[in-house]
Parts: structure tokens; sequence; C-alpha cells
């Protein structure tokens, strides 16, 4: 495969933009005489919804960028995005955070799953999906959204909102819930991981997908956080990580038996699953190990740049945390920075923040309002409660708003990572 500096790209991608003008296609001949390997190195780089565009230039781009390796390279390379889930009109908003866009705005598009199934997107005209009302998202793995439909159904669905690709699955689960949808490398098989409690522990139980065939895995004495319910894990080196949900040993005597009683929680805070060898087990939060009960709410785990990491509110602190061997799970504080500094910096430019005179008010915490979704080149994005959306650069100590015309109200009940992609759901 040939591979282009990466210095060349951005002449490329304008050139590669000139080949719509009005609608019409035109210079397609720039790069008719470069190879397949060129074009699809070019083309990988590029947005989904360009690559939807670019597939009506011609025959060849139509075919290179329909080939499974091509899926893979662009989903890999892809910019992630942002689902925002609203408490306020059950909405759903994807917004591109790239803020490296043509005219710096942000691309957002949302989904009204309340008065009627409707896909709107700004500087796009990307055909709209047929999504019925009601729809939870539950996770999200190389563009695929996983979604659960009602509150008491257990009809799940996956969808891809490039492609407008959908499939539904059976009712297989009559009780528990999906805690993590991923996709397995060296079986090329997307599968779930389910679990529910049974007896005194839980459950865990892969179905492997398209199949639906299922495999119950060993029992374990903790669960992921059911705070929300369906708690998205973070994949870091290929396992999915979870704060776990805590049950006093009064509450399961699988939990004593399993557990040192000399070991204090801390020892037992992160759920780790090993997508490769289906092995669970559980790791120690870094920082204190003695922390009190109500501390772990107000750690989250990210991923950032492929790593591990943890943001933890001390008050108006934040530690940022990097795992920075993985099989030793050395962990290092890289980071430190003040949510009370983000929000004086909104009150100076907008005169007000309701966050801030909240928390002067008292009986109010930061942990409250704030959602961490992840970092990525030492900028850290969250959501501050009904102030918005912002990217924080831990080494600059910067802030900067992430503009996204059509949102009016940003009561957000949830922040979810998400990469958009060509993959498709054919083969399912």
């Amino acid at each position: 495969m040939a591979v282009i500096n990466g210095s060349l790209l951005p002449y490329l991608g304008k050139k590669l933009a000139g080949v719509f003008v009005n609608g019409k296609k035109t210079k397609v001949d720039l790069f008719e005489s470069l190879p397949d390997e060129i074009i699809i190195e070019i083309l990988s780089c590029i947005p989904a919804e360009s690559v939807l565009e670019c597939q009506r230039v011609c025959k060849r781009w139509r075919a290179l960028t329909r080939r499974p390796y091509f899926a893979e390279l662009q989903v890999m390379r892809a910019t992630p995005t942002v689902i925002a889930e609203c408490v306020d009109g059950g909405k759903t908003f994807y917004i591109n955070v790239n803020n490296n866009a043509e005219k710096g705005r942000s691309l957002m598009r949302f989904l009204d799953r309340v008065r009627k199934p409707n896909l709107e997107e700004i500087n796009s005209n990307l055909p709209r999906p047929r999504l019925q009302p009601n729809c939870g998202f539950v996770g999200s793995c190389n563009g695929l959204i996983l979604g659960k439909r009602g509150q008491a159904s257990w009809e799940y669905f996956l969808y891809n909102p490039i492609t407008l690709e959908e499939i539904t699955f059976p009712k297989i689960f009559p009780h528990g819930y999906v805690c993590g949808f991923f996709f397995c490398p060296e079986t090329k098989e997307y599968k779930m991981l389910h679990t529910y409690l049974k007896g005194d522990a839980y459950q865990y139980v892969i179905i492997d997908l398209p199949t639906f065939s299922q495999r119950e895995l060993t029992q374990f004495y903790c669960s992921p956080s059911a705070v929300p319910l369906f708690t998205l894990p973070t994949i870091a080196n290929g396992n999915l990580h979870w704060m776990v949900e805590h049950r006093t040993p009064f509450e399961s005597k699988y939990y004593k038996l399993k557990t040192k009683i000399d070991d204090h929680p801390c020892a037992n805070s992160i759920l780790r699953f090993n997508t490769q060898t289906e092995n669970i087990d559980i790791m120690p939060h870094p920082g204190c190990d003695h922390c009190p009960g109500p501390s772990y709410g107000r750690m989250q785990l990210l991923e950032a740049d492929g790593k591990l990491s943890m943001c933890h509110i001390r008050g108006e602190l934040v530690d940022v945390w990097f795992l920075e061997d993985y099989p030793t799970w050395n962990w290092i504080r890289r980071y430190n920075f003040s949510i009370t500094s983000i929000c004086r910096w909104i009150k100076e430019r907008s005169r007000c923040c309701v966050v801030l005179d909240l928390l002067h008010s008292g009986g109010f915490n930061f942990e409250e309002f704030t959602d961490f979704v992840w970092i990525h080149n030492d900028e850290v994005l969250l959501s501050l409660a009904s102030e918005g959306l912002f990217a924080y650069n831990l080494k600059l100590n910067t802030i900067k708003e992430i503009k996204s015309a059509g949102i009016k109200d940003w009561n957000v009940y949830k922040l979810y990572s998400h990469t958009k992609s060509l993959v498709s759901l054919r083969k399912f």
C-alpha cells in the first residue's frame, strides 16, 4: 500500500473538493492517473459524508470506497463526534467537534425522536432515516449505533446513520442489560456483552453477531455502574472498562466470599473485560486507596488517544490521570484544572453562568452537572449542564466553546462518543 506524506493530504483534499462545483462532476481527470492505493489513501482521510458524495463521481471511486478494507481504514482515521442525549424533547444531537472545518463552525445534526423521526443536518443533504420514536442509545462501535426500542421492551437494533442501514435483533434478553458492544479484530465479528443478576452474583454472557449464539462466561461479584442504567464501557488497549457498581457486604454474600475482607472498595473499583480471552477481572483506581464511598460518583473513565484515562472531580478541581503502562497498571496524574475557572470564563463572555450562580447558592456539586466525553490531543471535551459543550486544553489552559447552531436547550442527559463511518450492515 502506498503511503502519502501527511502534509500533502490538505492540498489533495482541496483538489478533491473541486470535483463538485454546483452539484456537477468536474476535474475528475486530476485523479484518473493516480493508482488505486493513492485514491484510497486520500479518500480515507475525509469525513464519511464526503465519501458518500465521492461515490457519485465515477464507478471506480464507488468500487474502491465500498471495499471492506476502505471502511476499516476510514473509521480508524475519522475524527470522533458526540452524541448528546437531551432530556427535554427527547432529542439526540450529533455534533462534529472538529474545529478545523471551513468557516470555523461545527457540523450539527439531530434526530427528533418525539414528534417524528426526522434527521436534519446543516450544510448537508443526506437522506433521512426511518427510525422509530423512543429509541435509547446503548453503544457505539466503528460507526454502528446499538440502540434499544422502548423502555420496557428488549428489542435491540443496529443502525448506521451514514449509510442508513438498520437491522433489528430478536428479543433474546428476558432480563438484565447489554453493558458492552465491541468488535473482535481476530474473528472480524461484532459482539455484545450481556449481564444479569443470578443469585448473589452477576452472570455475563457473550452474544456473537450476526448468529446470536450465546456463551455464558464465569460469574462475577460486581457489575458496571448502574447510573445511568446502560453505562457504556471505555475501550482502551482492546479491552472494555467500567467503574463498578459497589454492593455492600450485607447485600451480597458472594461479594464477601470473593473479596478480601481487608480490601477497601478502592482496590476493586474498575471492572475490566478482555475481549480476546473473555476474562473478567477488577482493578484499583488511581490516586487514593481509601476514598469515601461517594467519591466513585466523581470518577469517570475516558479514552485518551487510545489510552485509558480518568477524570476525578475533587471539589472544584479535576485530576486527570493516564494509564501509562497497561500491563503493570501504572497510572500517572498528568494534569489538574479548575472547573470554576471555566465557569468564570463563561460568565465573562455571556455575563451569566447559571452553574456558577447555583454553586454560590450552596447545595450543588460540580459532579452533578459535569460530564466528560473524551481526551484528544491534550484537550478534554466536557459539558456543563445548560452552559454547553467546551474543549479545555490541558497543556495551554485555554478554553473554547463548541459552537453548535440550532441547539437552543442544552439540558443534556448524557454525552457519548461516536465515530461516523461507512461500515456496512449488509453481512448481518
